[in-house]
């Protein structure tokens, strides 16, 4: 039987896709190995360890404006995992940090191998990748996880595409470019 590893840039909707996988009847953990997998945006720093015909390694995103928002709420701690893994400096705004990490730490994850699959969309990949664990996909239960589980939409102001390029127009033109080669329209 597979294993699977779910990964991508931190609030990209791993804490909501752990929750919509268990439903489904998979056996994983957040931020820890269950006996079917991982979802866990740390996993992406140590993606070797996961190599073989074995793992599944599916690179989950998320609306970039909304992940990019959510990201300014991190705490301190993952922002020193985040420096110590990429070259995202310690200062500057915080909007534009977390937008370099947003491309940073996708680029991470990014494998021609590897499919990229948004969390927004699961309910048209999940059918297949269930499959690979002999199970078929319940609509119901995807539907008993709410869609804002984790967003932290209380603790920050949506952006726009006009706050991001105000703040820093190449990063919010790499942002956009990142943002099609998913399948979101920026």
């Amino acid at each position: 039987m597979p294993r699977l590893v779910v990964t991508g840039c931190g609030r990209s909707g791993t804490v909501y896709m752990c929750r919509v996988l268990r439903g489904q009847g998979l056996n994983v953990q957040h931020h820890a190995m269950g006996v079917d997998g991982t979802v866990n945006w740390q996993a992406a720093v140590r993606l070797e360890k996961f190599k073989g015909k074995d793992w599944i390694i599916i690179h989950q995103v998320r609306y970039p404006l909304h992940a990019i928002g959510s990201l300014t709420t991190i705490k301190p701690e993952s922002w020193a995992l985040i420096e110590k893994h990429t070259t995202i400096p310690a200062t500057g705004s915080l909007l534009c940090r977390a937008a370099a990490h947003w491309l940073t730490w996708n680029s991470m994850v990014e494998h021609p191998e590897r499919p990229v699959r948004q969390v927004e969309r699961c309910a048209d990949w999940l059918p297949e990748l269930l499959s690979m664990f002999g199970l078929s996909f319940n609509k119901k239960a995807l539907e008993w996880v709410s869609k804002t589980t984790n967003t932290r939409r209380e603790r920050y102001t949506p952006i726009t595409w006009d706050d991001l390029d105000a703040a820093d127009s190449e990063i919010c033109a790499r942002v956009r470019d990142r943002a099609r080669k998913y399948g979101y329209e920026s």
